[in-house]
């Protein structure tokens, strides 16, 4: 089965987070998903098939399926582009993808023939609890940082929450880009306090930024998933926006999130929120295609 390699969020045409994509006239059986899914090695691989007015879209790690996939929703929407399946002579358009997460509009912007940007509508922001007192402490305890670096400078309350636009994850302010940058975690038992707690993993983040124009840095950490870190995560940073919004610091709801800088692959997500709508987004580009033999 052929496999495209697409870096999406990518950060002037490198860096990004690697997801495979697969288009395909029907999707193939779920078994076979996953074995391709395995063989290929990629924290997401995305199946895409048109369907009727709409696209479907499964994704899939190493280890299980997940509803919904942020860079892998990219990956897909900007590769069939670039193949010829969606034409527009307009700058923007709209389409729709079906997955397990519910029916979701993506939109695509163009300039100068090539696709620009990507950006999805992800499921309604909820609020899933905070993390406090004793499970903040065992949280603390498997990443590897004190507790007294937890928040945000001079924004008040800061405890840190479960967040889903989609797949729920632990939103983590820590203080500084030293904090984060810190963070060594013992993945096992992060991934048996993720289980315990529901989530997909922790997204951690601070207001210290390497570029002027962004919001945040972040690092994001899914060990119960199979992925220890990732590079870049739509779902993940479509939660902290809401969460940021929450907290009044987003200005004008908008929200540039970098991520994967600590492991060579820098990054830029952009987050548009309004209430519990969010929408996520940015570049990405083929880098190239595997065969998988299953």
């Amino acid at each position: 089965m052929k496999v495209a390699v697409v870096n999406s969020f990518s950060f002037n045409g490198r860096g990004g987070n690697e997801a495979g994509v697969v288009i395909t006239e029907k999707l193939p059986e779920e078994a076979v998903m996953q074995a391709v899914a395995r063989a290929a090695g990629f924290s997401e691989t995305v199946y895409i098939s048109p369907a009727a007015g709409a696209f479907e879209t499964r994704f899939y790690t190493p280890e299980c399926e997940v509803d919904l996939c942020g860079h892998a929703t990219i990956a897909a929407f900007f590769l069939i582009v670039k193949e010829g399946a969606i034409r527009s002579n307009k700058n923007n358009m709209q389409v729709l993808q079906r997955t397990k997460a519910g029916e979701l509009k993506v939109f695509i912007e163009f300039g100068e023939g090539e696709t620009v940007r990507v950006m999805m509508e992800q499921p309604a922001a909820k609020r899933l609890g905070r993390i406090e007192r004793g499970m903040l402490a065992r949280l603390c305890s498997v990443l590897n940082i004190r507790e007294s670096r937890i928040g945000m400078k001079n924004q008040g309350d800061a405890t840190p929450e479960i967040i889903s636009t989609g797949l729920p994850d632990i939103i983590l302010p820590v203080l500084d880009m030293q904090t984060l940058n810190s963070i060594r975690p013992d993945f096992a038992g992060l991934a048996n306090l993720s289980k315990e707690l529901g989530v997909v993993g922790v997204h951690a983040f601070t207001l210290e930024t390497v570029h002027p124009n962004s919001t945040v840095h972040c690092r994001n950490f899914g060990p119960a998933v199979g992925i220890d870190e990732e590079s870049a995560t739509g779902t993940s940073n479509g939660a902290l926006g809401y969460f940021l919004q929450l907290k009044g610091v987003l200005k004008e709801g908008k929200m540039i999130s970098e991520q994967g800088f600590s492991m060579g692959k820098p990054s830029l997500i952009y987050v548009n929120v309004a209430g519990d709508r969010v929408i996520v987004g940015g570049e990405a580009v083929k880098t190239g295609e595997l065969e998988v033999e299953i």
